[in-house]
């Protein structure tokens, strides 16, 4: 009785064959069956696991080879110096949650200069997502080191719109 490949390793409770969904769930299948039959029967080298895999698979690896997508578009940064692009954005990764220490977080707040990635300015606050807070720090970085960036890139939170509005005044 000549059985398949799936027929013998992929049965439900029912008994019945089941059919991969996905790449994934096949080759983690194909995978540690190769395994248990290394460990239990025989010696396979990756070579020959490569081998089985592309021979049940070979549609998938074709799909996953690089350079089968489109792929993007690299360009060189545009950039004129220092103080041209200044990227700002909020970072709530130390959140209460993330520390696990009670009520304390730790949100921070900073600026990246495009042209030399220096971080001119980067501070703790006790919320980032406030505009007025978020206004006022950008004044603070200008005011320390008395220059206003010529382009000012952030994300479209609520929090910006002090800054921005700063941000046209001062330009």
């Amino acid at each position: 009785m000549s059985r398949s490949f799936w027929e013998v390793g992929c049965r439900t409770s029912s008994s019945k064959v089941s059919q991969p969904r996905h790449l994934g769930e096949a080759v983690s299948f194909v995978y540690f069956s190769i395994l248990f039959i290394k460990i239990n029967y025989a010696k396979f080298n990756s070579d020959e696991i490569r081998q089985i895999l592309h021979d049940h698979f070979d549609a998938e690896f074709d799909a996953r080879f690089v350079g089968s997508k489109d792929a993007i578009d690299c360009v060189p940064l545009d950039c004129l110096g220092p103080w041209h692009q200044q990227h700002a954005d909020g970072h709530e990764k130390l959140s209460a949650q993330a520390l696990r220490m009670g009520d304390i977080t730790l949100p921070i707040y900073a600026f990246k200069d495009q042209f030399s990635t220096f971080v001119p300015y980067m501070c703790c606050l006790p919320n980032v997502r406030l505009s007025n807070v978020i206004g006022h720090v950008f004044l603070d970085l200008v005011e320390e080191y008395g220059c206003v960036p010529i382009q000012l890139t952030t994300d479209k939170g609520s929090e910006v719109g002090d800054m921005v509005r700063c941000q046209e005044c001062l330009r």
